[in-house]
This record gives C-alpha cells, sequence and structure tokens, in this order.
C-alpha cells in the first residue's frame, strides 16, 4: 500500500510528466503567465456565441487585495451548463453556463494564484475556464493523477477581473461543491497541491452523512443492510492514532442509530473492484474511534465486529488508502449471529509488481537533462515486507505494490545518482530500483551520518527504471523530495 504522491516542483516538470499520461484526459493542471498571448479572447461586457461575460456572476462577485493571504477564500458553486466550452478553446473540455459562476476582482500582489474545485460528492467529474483581465481563456478538467477535480494556477496574475465559469465533464450534470481560491506566493505546485488536498481538515461527524442514515433495532434480520458507497476524501485519517488511515470526506459516509440487542454488529466494505485498498473508521456512541485497513491478510477490504455494540450514534466514514483515488464498492452492516457476510476467496499475492501503473508519476529524463537535478515530491511506504522477497542486499523496509515512479531513460550518462530525501530528520528510507535489464538495485543509507538512501547508477542503460521508496518501519509513512543528478549530491 502507499499514499500517492504530490506531483513536481515546477509548471516546466509538469510538461514532462505529460508524455507519459495514456488518458484521454489531462491530468494535470495548466498553469500559465497572464504575459501570454491570448489565444481566444472573450472581451467583457461583450457576448461571443454563448458566453456573456456582461451578465452578473451566478454565485456572487468577489474583491481581493494584498491583505488575501492565509487562508483559501470559499464559493459554493454548483457546476455545469448548456455551453460547450470546447468550442472556445481546443484543449477545454466540459458544459458550463452562459453567465460566469463567480467574478474576482483582483487588486492584490503574488506571483501566483490558484483556483481549485472540489465537488460535494466524490468521484464526480467538473472542469473549469476562467477568463482572464487580459482576455485569455485558461481551462483545466483534472488537477491530478488520481482525481477528476480541476485546478487552474495563474503566474504573475494581472490585476484586474477574472471571470470563473465551473462545469461538468459530462452534458446535463450539475454537481454542488466549493470553488477556492488562494494566494501562492512562492508556493511550487506540489504546495498547492498539498493545500488543498489535504488542508489540516479533520472529520465532523455533526454533518449529514453523504450516503443516508437508518435505525436498527431486535427486528434486523438475517438479511444485512446494504449500501453501495464511493471511498476517499480530503481528509487523512492519521491524525485520528489507533491505526486509523487513509482518506475520507469531511462527513459521514453513513450513519446508523443503534436500538438492539444483538452481541455483535459487523460492518464490512467490499472494493467492487479486485485489488482496490479501501479503509474504514466509526465513531461509537461514546465518541472513541475503531478503525481498520484491511481485515484479512488475503485482501484489501476493511471490516470491523462490535462486541456488545452499546445503544446509540455509530458514524461511519469508508476510506481510500491511496491518496486521490475513489473507490466504489458496497458496505454490509450485519448481525453476524444471524448472517454471515462472505470472506475472500482469491489471493492476493503481496510483491513488487513493475506491471502495474506507478503511484505516482511516468517521466523522461535524458543526458544532460535541465535543471539538474530534477526532483519530486514523494510520500512513501506500503505494506510489502521487501526484504521477506529476497531482492539483494540491503533490499528492505515495507514498500508500495505497484512503483512510486517510473523512469524512462536516454542517453549514455557517465553516472546518474537516485536520491530520496525524507522531510524530517530521522525518518529512515529505503530505494528499490528495478533496472531495464530487470536488475534489483537497493540502497538504505547513503553513508554513516544519514538515514537518506542514495544509488549511485555507473553508465545506467536506457529504458525503463521501476522506482520503490520503501518505508523502514512497518505501517509508517513518510514524506520527502525524490532526486535524480548527473552531479555530485549531499545525502
Amino acid at each position: 500500500m502507499h499514499r500517492t504522491a504530490s506531483l513536481i516542483s515546477s509548471a516546466l516538470l509538469i510538461i514532462i510528466l505529460l508524455f507519459s499520461g495514456c488518458s484521454t484526459k489531462r491530468k494535470v493542471a495548466e498553469a500559465a503567465s497572464v504575459t501570454t498571448t491570448p489565444e481566444i479572447p472573450v472581451p467583457k461586457g461583450e457576448q461571443i456565441n454563448s458566453l456573456d461575460n456582461s451578465q452578473p456572476p451566478a454565485y456572487g462577485e468577489i474583491s481581493l487585495d494584498a491583505s488575501f493571504d492565509a487562508e483559501p477564500h470559499k464559493v459554493s458553486v454548483t457546476s455545469g451548463g448548456e455551453v460547450n466550452v470546447l468550442l472556445f478553446k481546443d484543449d477545454c473540455t466540459g458544459y458550463v453556463s452562459v453567465a460566469p459562476d463567480a467574478m474576482l476582482n483582483w487588486s492584490g500582489n503574488t506571483s501566483r494564484l490558484a483556483f481549485f474545485f472540489e465537488p460535494n460528492t466524490r468521484g464526480k467529474d467538473a472542469t473549469m475556464a476562467i477568463n482572464l483581465p487580459n482576455g485569455m481563456i485558461l481551462c483545466n478538467d483534472d488537477a491530478f493523477d488520481g482525481t477528476t477535480d480541476p485546478i487552474i494556477i495563474v503566474d504573475n496574475p494581472l490585476r484586474g477581473e477574472y471571470f470563473i465559469r465551473v462545469g461538468s465533464y459530462n452534458e446535463n450534470e450539475y454537481h454542488e461543491g466549493t470553488l477556492y481560491i488562494i494566494k501562492a506566493d512562492n508556493m511550487e505546485i506540489n504546495e498547492i497541491h498539498d493545500r488543498f488536498k489535504n488542508p489540516g481538515q479533520e472529520v465532523d461527524y455533526t454533518q449529514p452523512p453523504a450516503y443516508g442514515e437508518i435505525t436498527l433495532n431486535e427486528t434486523f434480520g438475517r438479511e444485512p443492510h446494504i449500501i453501495e458507497i464511493t471511498t476517499g476524501g480530503p481528509v487523512n485519517l492519521n491524525y485520528l492514532g489507533n491505526a486509523c488511515m487513509g482518506y475520507v470526506s469531511v462527513a459521514p459516509d453513513f450513519r446508523i442509530n443503534w436500538a438492539g440487542n444483538s452481541p455483535e454488529l459487523r460492518f464490512r466494505f467490499v472494493a467492487g473492484e479486485t485489488g482496490k485498498d479501501a479503509t474504514m473508521a466509526i465513531n461509537m456512541p461514546d465518541g472513541s474511534w475503531l478503525c481498520n485497513d484491511d481485515e484479512f491478510e488475503s485482501d484489501y477490504n476493511p471490516g470491523i465486529t462490535i462486541e456488545n455494540p452499546q445503544a446509540g450514534q455509530y458514524d461511519i466514514w469508508i476510506g481510500s488508502y491511496n491518496e486521490g483515488e475513489h473507490i466504489t464498492g458496497t458496505l454490509y452492516i450485519a448481525d453476524p449471529t444471524l448472517f454471515q457476510i462472505p470472506e475472500p476467496q482469491r489471493v492476493v499475492e503481496k510483491k513488487l509488481d513493475y506491471s502495474l501503473e506507478p503511484g505516482s508519476g511516468t517521466f523522461r529524463l535524458q543526458q544532460g537533462f535541465v535543471p539538474d537535478p530534477f526532483s519530486i515530491s514523494a510520500r512513501v511506504g506500503g505494506e510489502v515486507a521487501v526484504e521477506e522477497l529476497g531482492l539483494g542486499d540491503n533490499c528492505k523496509g515495507f514498500a508500495a505494490i505497484a512503483p512510486d515512479f517510473r523512469l524512462n531513460w536516454s542517453g549514455t550518462a557517465e553516472n546518474l545518482r537516485v536520491l530520496f530525501r525524507a522531510d524530517q530528520q530521522g525518518k529512515d528510507a529505503v530505494l528499490i530500483v528495478n533496472l531495464s535489464d530487470g536488475t534489483w538495485v537497493c540502497n538504505d543509507n547513503a553513508n554513516a551520518g544519514t538515514l537518506n538512501p542514495l544509488i549511485l547508477l555507473n553508465q545506467p542503460s536506457e529504458g525503463q527504471m521501476d522506482i520503490w521508496i520503501a518505508a523502514k518501519n512497518q505501517g509508517e509513512q513518510i514524506t520527502g523530495t525524490l532526486f535524480f543528478t548527473e552531479k555530485q549530491i549531499n545525502p
């Protein structure tokens, strides 16, 4: 298991990542300077085809200046409309309204503004289009790999009016959600990602559950209560402790009010797709927490059984182990003395599998690449006990099944160094690389004075390298930066 990494630290590197994408939809934010020559201007006050910036914005006008700083500005918005924005720019997608959804009057100073939309219902596919003060249109569909939420980043934003439209990827769909505007002064792309996707939020059991609630009592019979749920969200459950993990929504997914007298109450979530890794957290009537990741060694589905359940309110969150992932599946609630939820019949072999798509990105580098070093933010660790695989000396720790990164290398460099630096001192990571010829190379500590790993590849062969970064300690997740360089580098 592993968390997906934050993306690369500059707009140039985002372009490199695009070379590896196989999706037909864009998986990276548009980042543009407002000094760029506009491709298709839409002047304010003049209706061109079906977009009309002279109409009042549906969700109001916003005025922000230099005092706008610490927290994102939030606007509740419903996406969608009747206008296909592809008509106005060939890299735009989705359906938007004729009038703007919001208008930002910007009079501040910053090197970067970011606009982000997150639907209230996970997995809904939204898009965004913004008409800048110079008339240029910027668009985005999916901000990052693993999400269908859009982000637009404007470098060196001009003062003036920004007309914002939030669209729906599919025609005749409308998604309620929140538009965020952030002053991202001197923030790298990955920092903006972290600010939006995990902004210190906590779960809130006072909010209405996304998939409803039910009262169960002594009439709760031989059939389980079944709810279809899509997992995931911006909140990292690690802050709860008690082996709680995964990413969930702020509001509960489901709530039961228990008034029965059964000796046991069982909750189990089964993903609709094999190999998808979900988690579970339950807030009990007394305020305590129960959490689970994998109920059985043979699959990734979570389950919790409560003995002698007390009467009261149980709030249930179903999470995704990997950040940004959304998993559709079924939540079962049953009295196990009357109904046995089927247990898994399959066995999942836990190994490093380079046939899988990397969790945090694929990129290309060639001899003489710039910038040097090339760096990518990463969140690493997983459930595969690497030492048990017998891959070689220093191959140890706990890694994800899929590679964290994939490098397609070309050129005849004398040396290529791969280094991981943890954000926190004392965090112990292990680098594991499967070379283009199938050879495994690993390193734990670059030298006696550091816990950061470094691998030196002498005259690396051209081709695909798959890279895992393991946490030395089981259950630990480590954030840091992965570097590639042809130079000497201090670990």
